[in-house]
């Protein structure tokens, strides 16, 4: 197995024996049998080959840790997360303090290093969390300021053994969370961040607008900033482990009693109908986190990836300088194609140049995305199915390869009379209106939802990810397309962002090896492309009724 060429498990003392297998993994190379993976580029190389093996590894244990590679930078250390060829989670909406370091490479907090930080998944409180964490131990601990990590399921079961009732709201209910950020970021405080960090921007209107695409609302007292988040919920089903997990920022956001007047935190939390979290749960839930974690001490050069999904972290105190641990947030993004009444039923994909990395396309059953937004968001749903879909775009006249909808209307219609491209934009159900030597083309209303007599199912047969541009009010977006409800009612921001988030739960990205042929069901799969990290790629198609 290729595996055996490059990698190696390691046992350390930290360990702990979880369902049978040790937690965290840890490799290292296999100097043994292959010399090459010991130094940079054979260690990204064996990335690239083994991306398969790594990514189920890290399912079924959650963390990988790699220890005696040859990482010696932040330079180096991008170059080994963007190896793997996971598309960039960017940090909108995050509390902690970090600066960008190089590339997709961030410092971990500015929080002072010799305080704690509480155990969390990152990100907990927003829609658009990353999937996937790496840190990198760019200089090694004195003494102290271990990342430890704890399998989130394992939290979720003891804290329903301890304090079932707790867990009970918690799932009936979820979190709410509250912060007051100023105007200046603060690095005495592990949640420090200023709203003008957290939203990218120095305008009022414009971080209300950020803070509402994530589901936050903000209150301004004078310069500083109010964010309530929620409710969101605390607990959630991971997929790959038929589990449960223990997904939120509790630990984090607790200010401790209400009596206790001598907490001056800028974070609070309560259930989402508005009750306090009872401090006894708390504290059980403080004692389990710390009885069942992992805290492996850092070596220079190690590296940690960390399933989100599956896994909290946390951060010691530092006893002893120095210590810098950098870090970088993934998540796989996917879309959708597909919205004019002659459309294929079939399609074929042909790899002739494998992608050197990242390049994949990703597919996920439509059946599931219906199901799970009925689930989710039954009204919008139910709108989708009354109303349809109203999708427009502005065509220029040449095509604009910048853009993945830049076909021009004389690209997508076969002609250069505007006459006959009107004949046959009717025949397609579209109407043209010409702004000089541009179209602008609408399409509908058509159906957003279809049903598949073959599996008996409704799917989500649209083109909703590919020309959503987010909130009317952001004047900032500058896309050719646009979409609405057939009714002419604009698309649900809220409804959006849970949809994009199913799909990049439910998708599955196989990497293409030269020679792949795919062959799609387009009634009853969608697909996308993911963005080519390493060239070259060439990847071909056929559309077949």
């Amino acid at each position: 197995m290729a595996t055996e060429k490059f990698f190696q498990e390691l046992e350390l003392p930290q360990q702990k024996s979880q369902d049978g297998v040790l937690f965290p993994a840890v490799l290292s190379p296999n100097y043994s049998s292959d010399t090459t993976a010991v130094d940079l580029y054979g260690f990204k190389e064996a990335i690239r080959a083994n991306k398969t093996w790594l990514e189920s590894l890290l399912n079924e244990r959650g963390v990988i840790f790699f220890r005696g590679f040859p990482v010696k930078s932040s330079s180096d250390f991008n170059g080994v997360v963007e190896a793997f060829g996971f598309p960039e989670a960017f940090y909108v909406g995050g509390r902690a303090s970090r600066t960008k370091v190089v590339g997709r490479v961030y410092t971990a907090n500015e929080y002072p290093p010799d305080q704690g930080i509480p155990f969390h998944h990152e990100m907990a409180y927003v829609p658009d969390f990353p999937s996937k964490l790496f840190f990198f131990c760019e200089e090694e601990p004195g003494k102290g300021g271990e990342t430890p990590v704890v399998l989130s399921h394992i939290i979720y079961e003891k804290m329903k053994e301890r304090q079932p009732d707790f867990v009970d709201q918690l799932e009936e209910h979820g979190l709410t969370f509250i912060k007051v950020a100023g105007e200046e970021d603060d690095p005495s405080s592990f949640t420090g961040s200023s709203w003008k960090s957290t939203y990218k921007t120095e305008d009022k209107n414009v971080a209300e607008q950020m803070a509402a695409k994530l589901g936050t609302k903000l209150e301004w007292i004078g310069n500083a900033a109010k964010i309530i988040t929620g409710p969101v919920p605390a607990v959630r089903f991971h997929k790959e482990t038929q589990r449960k997990t223990w997904f939120n920022s509790l630990a984090v956001s607790y200010n401790g009693p209400a009596s206790d007047q001598s907490n001056k935190h800028n974070t609070s939390l309560e259930l989402g109908n508005g009750d306090l979290v009872p401090d006894d749960a708390v504290k059980d839930f403080m004692s389990i986190l710390e009885e069942e974690c992992v805290a492996i001490p850092w070596k220079k050069g190690d590296v940690m990836l960390v399933n989100n999904l599956m896994v909290l972290h946390s951060r010691r105190p530092l006893l002893k300088p120095p210590r810098r641990i950098l870090a970088s947030l993934w998540l796989a993004v996917i879309g959708v194609a597909g919205h004019v009444p002659d459309f294929p039923s079939k399609l074929f994909f042909f790899c002739e140049e494998e992608p050197g990395k990242g390049g994949e396309t990703p597919v996920v059953l439509s059946h599931i995305i219906y199901e799970k937004m009925k689930e989710r968001h039954p009204d919008f749903v139910a709108q989708l199915e009354k109303h349809g879909l109203t999708y427009i775009k502005v065509a220029g006249e040449e095509d604009d390869l910048s853009c993945f909808t830049g076909s021009s209307w004389k690209s997508t219609y076969k002609t250069e009379d505007k006459n006959v491209a009107e004949q046959m934009a009717a025949k397609l159900g579209t109407k043209l209106e010409w702004i000089g030597n541009a179209a602008k083309i609408i399409t509908g209303p058509v159906p957003a939802i279809r049903f598949h007599k073959e599996t008996q199912r409704k799917t989500w047969f649209n083109s909703l990810a590919v020309s959503y541009n987010g909130p009317a009010s952001d004047e900032s977006n500058k896309r050719n397309t646009s979409v609405e409800l057939g009714n002419g009612d604009p698309v649900a921001d809220d409804a959006m962002k849970d949809f994009l988030r199913i799909l990049e739960e439910e998708c599955v990205a196989i990497p293409w090896k030269k020679g792949d042929v795919m062959l799609v069901n387009n009634l009853m799969v969608l697909h996308s492309r993911r963005p080519l990290l390493m060239p070259p790629r060439r990847i071909l198609a056929s559309l077949c009724k």
